[in-house]
């Protein structure tokens, strides 16, 4: 398992799509926006092994949005709708689209500002994963492979312990022998 590559794809609508490769200690990751291609490589040692997860809602510019919306529509109804006097009806139908133009603006920072993430970060930088992934099974892998990944990356000395264990080189003893002095180490 350890010298297999893992990867997977994510897509998001107005996010682009993002391809990350875990290979070994290395990941790297490439996002792709509209006709642009960014190629990100990080060591897994810098990271801190446990995620942040990072969910934000902007309710305010939400129900601000939705206020301008709805008067911007009203206003452009009564406009059209030939009740008022005539010279009322360009001044009304113009604040109208006035009002949807800047309903518009407001609900595009809605949609900038509402995140939902899971971040790794550390002095190797940070990445980001979007949670929103169809398959959640392969996603969930995904985290726990990159998080042990993350953590024999950072204590190297142990996994070497773990693979002479696994390799029956030490017993039992002796490998919580190593790995307590390990431990007092760091």
């Amino acid at each position: 398992m350890e010298d297999e590559t893992i990867r997977i794809d994510q897509k998001r609508l107005l996010r682009g799509r993002q391809t990350l490769i875990l290979r070994e200690n290395l990941l790297k990751v490439e996002c792709r926006r509209a006709l642009s291609l960014n190629e990100y490589r990080f060591d897994l040692g810098g990271f801190m092994p446990d995620p942040v997860r990072i969910k934000r809602v902007p309710v305010a510019r939400i129900v601000g949005s939705g206020i301008l919306t709805v008067l911007g529509a009203v206003s452009l109804a009564a406009g059209v709708s030939g009740k008022l006097e005539v010279e009322h009806i360009p001044p009304v139908i113009s604040s109208g689209i006035l009002l949807l133009v800047f309903a518009a603006l407001a609900w595009f920072s809605v949609a900038r500002e509402t995140v939902d993430v899971v971040l790794f970060q550390g002095s190797g930088g940070q990445f980001v994963l979007w949670p929103d992934h169809p398959d959640k099974e392969e996603l969930k892998e995904f985290l726990t492979i990159v998080s042990s990944r993350i953590r024999d990356a950072r204590n190297p000395d142990q996994n070497v312990v773990r693979q002479l264990r696994r390799a029956e080189i030490i017993d039992d003893w002796q490998y919580e022998q190593a790995m307590e002095l390990l431990e007092q180490k760091s």
